[in-house]
């Protein structure tokens, strides 16, 4: 049986080695998962029916960002500062407000930074969530029965330190072979024309 760190630590390698290339398939793959989240909220989870609206719900959430493709710079920015001030707060052992409000602040540069560099946040960003999807998997895998809520204060704290340097590092190698591998692509600007 598949277990969630297998297709989280796949998603993971994609995302950091080939995220810029797949962007708008990535992007509908998060608007699905969104949208899913979306209809369970307003859906709830019991029943065949409500499960089909909920999966058409995910579907609806996962075209609109398909073809909103010009969104994702934002989306990537705030993925970007999602991961970084995640990382930060679990380093430095902050309490969940102050973690929440490192988290917040960085999901906002991120987002600003996202429109004003657009090609070079996607690559950025892709590399570094995909990298934190692949650490977080194989910790996930090495110490199983990890609730994802309590993770990063199950972790103990040189391995925190260990996985958050392999995390920059692979998002360093994810970055160096997106920009190295992508064709020449249009700014921002261009995308929102066409």
């Amino acid at each position: 049986m598949v277990e969630l760190y297998d297709c989280f630590g796949s998603l993971g390698l994609l995302e950091c080695f080939f995220g810029f290339r797949f962007f708008r398939l990535v992007l509908a793959a998060v608007g699905f998962l969104i949208g899913l989240q979306l209809g369970v909220a307003l859906f709830g989870a019991l029943g065949l029916l409500l499960m089909v609206i909920e999966v058409a719900v995910a579907l609806v959430v996962a075209v609109l960002f398909y073809f909103l493709y010009f969104v994702g710079f934002l989306i990537a920015g705030l993925g970007l500062g999602v991961s970084l001030g995640a990382l930060i707060a679990a380093n430095l052992s902050l309490s969940a407000t102050a973690a929440l409000v490192v988290v917040l602040i960085s999901a906002a540069l991120g987002g600003v930074l996202g429109f004003l560099l657009s090609k070079y946040i996607i690559m950025i960003s892709t590399a570094l969530v995909g990298a934190t999807q692949m650490v977080t998997a194989g910790l996930l895998l090495l110490l199983p029965r990890q609730s994802l809520r309590t993770f990063p204060e199950r972790v103990p704290r040189g391995e925190l330190l260990v996985a958050t340097a392999i995390v920059l590092v692979l998002a360093v190698l994810g970055f160096i072979y997106q920009f190295n591998s992508s064709p020449i692509y249009p700014k921002a600007s261009e995308f929102m024309r066409n």
